[in-house]
């Protein structure tokens, strides 16, 4: 368990999956300036964990040897709730960058309804053959490469988890957007519900504007917790999520890592920052010439759990010790 900060162990660990490419990448890196563009879901303050997620995009660029401000030109822009995501991409388009780099996925949705000959560098949580993103993780045709960190297949332990800490849930919600992507995700929750005698509430939602008053009547049902499904309209809206859920009293639960920092009271999901450092080597591939659909789409194996304890504190709560002993994060 570490308590806000990574361990040396691990910062070693991701700053190895940033090795370089080899002499003929720098090579190619020193022999010309170029432009890319980076979609970041959030302001540039946002914090989705404890190390700067800019930081190590930058710092993975550099180990590929391409350096801002002397062979390479980053154009960064923050995409926010509630924001039109057709704005930003037109922008990086107009800019003529070499690459777009669309760190969640209906970023990467906007961006590939746009442009089908700039490349696309995503980092996404979910499965992005199941978004639409590309045809097939080994190929994945088009204009769209990247990473991405598998959320469905932990949704069990996920509702496990909520349930340990939130001692008596005999219901709790489940948040869902129409035509809802997170098919499998919804399965996986639904069988782990069976065996943990936990009856689920759906909480659907046409819009975010409509979260509040669903959870509202969701907890005069009796629901006393909600898990959130990993899909691209709960991405964008997760800070969101966790301040109504804080408000109704509902201890919440997101298979995305950074939820917990975005005031959640607990995540469990793939490690976001592994993502941002493998970002830059597609960007790196790309840059000397390859083209996406010729490199296969990486998986994330890293997965953290993030305990809040200022949420939990407000929602007169503690965790139990056997959680935080395993807890990867704890917030203070």
């Amino acid at each position: 368990m570490v308590t806000m900060a990574w361990s040396r162990r691990r910062v070693l660990e991701l700053a190895a999956l940033a090795a370089p490419l080899g002499a003929s990448s720098a090579q190619t890196a020193r022999a010309g300036s170029r432009r890319i563009g980076v979609l970041w879901l959030g302001g540039e303050s946002t914090v989705f964990g404890p190390v700067s997620r800019q930081g190590f995009f930058r710092d993975g660029l550099r180990r590929y040897g391409w350096i801002e401000g002397q062979n390479l030109t980053i154009e960064s822009r923050y995409v926010g709730t509630g924001l039109n995501l057709s704005t930003p991409v037109e922008q990086l388009l107009s800019a003529k960058v070499d690459v777009i780099v669309a760190m969640a996925s209906p970023i990467a949705l906007a961006a590939k309804d746009m442009t089908a000959s700039v490349p696309i560098v995503f980092v996404v949580f979910g499965d992005p053959v199941e978004f639409g993103l590309i045809d097939s993780l080994a190929h994945p045709g088009g204009n769209l490469t990247g990473i991405y960190m598998p959320t469905a297949e932990h949704a069990g332990k996920r509702l496990g988890l909520l349930h340990e800490a939130v001692p008596g849930s005999t219901r709790i919600a489940v948040l869902k957007f129409p035509n809802s992507r997170a098919r499998l995700e919804t399965r996986i929750t639904e069988a782990a519900a069976g065996k943990l005698g936990v009856e689920l509430v759906d909480v659907k939602v046409d819009a975010i504007s409509e979260l509040e008053p669903a959870l509202i009547a969701c907890k005069k049902s009796g629901a006393t917790a909600v898990t959130i499904l990993a899909e691209p309209r709960a991405s964008v809206n997760l800070g969101r999520i966790a301040e109504v859920s804080l408000a109704q009293g509902l201890p919440s639960i997101a298979g995305y890592a950074g939820f917990a920092w975005l005031g959640g009271f607990m995540a469990y999901g793939a490690d976001g920052h592994e993502g941002f450092i493998r970002a830059a080597y597609f960007v790196a591939r790309i840059l000397q010439g390859e083209r996406p659909a010729d490199l296969p789409v990486e998986q994330s194996t890293k997965y953290v759990l993030a305990l809040n304890k200022k949420t939990a504190r407000t929602l007169r709560m503690r965790f139990p010790k056997s959680l935080i002993q395993y807890a990867d994060f704890v917030i203070p």
